[in-house]
């Protein structure tokens, strides 16, 4: 059984990285179709390769390796 995806192409995103003390987000655009938890590829900079982010939820990702 597949994953309903929370993160759809073309969606508008927020990218969160973060520690105790500190966090920062950047936004994007998704690059394809992610389920919680899965992976997907976010355009952030129209001048630079997309980045790799986590699925958390409907217009929101981390980049892996961060945990909050």
């Amino acid at each position: 059984v597949k994953a309903e995806p929370v993160i759809r192409r073309g969606d508008p995103i927020t990218v969160e990285a973060g520690a105790k003390g500190f966090a920062i987000t950047r936004d994007g655009i998704a690059m394809g179709d992610a389920a919680a938890g899965a992976r997907l590829l976010v355009k952030v900079d129209p001048a630079k390769p997309p980045i790799q982010a986590v699925a958390l939820e409907g217009g929101r990702a981390r980049l892996p390796g961060w945990e909050r």
